[in-house]
């Protein structure tokens, strides 16, 4: 094994494991994007819910003066 062959083994391995880290980064941006989505969406439907609520205690509210 010359050197030329100990320095490609160390690339290649070297490249292999900023690879690997390449890999594991993405999944794990993926995974909190995922999760920050979900997020968003409860918050939305949080907000639509108190919005629902306070709609409907308006038409409550009115209809007590008009009726």
């Amino acid at each position: 094994m010359g050197i030329l062959d100990i320095c490609l083994q160390y690339f290649f391995q070297n490249a292999k494991i900023e690879s690997n880290f390449a890999q594991n980064l993405y999944k794990y941006a993926k995974n909190d994007l995922s999760e920050r989505i979900l997020s968003a969406k409860s918050i939305q439907i949080g907000v639509r819910n108190v919005y629902m609520a306070v709609e409907a205690n308006r038409c409550r509210f009115l209809s007590v003066f008009f009726i």
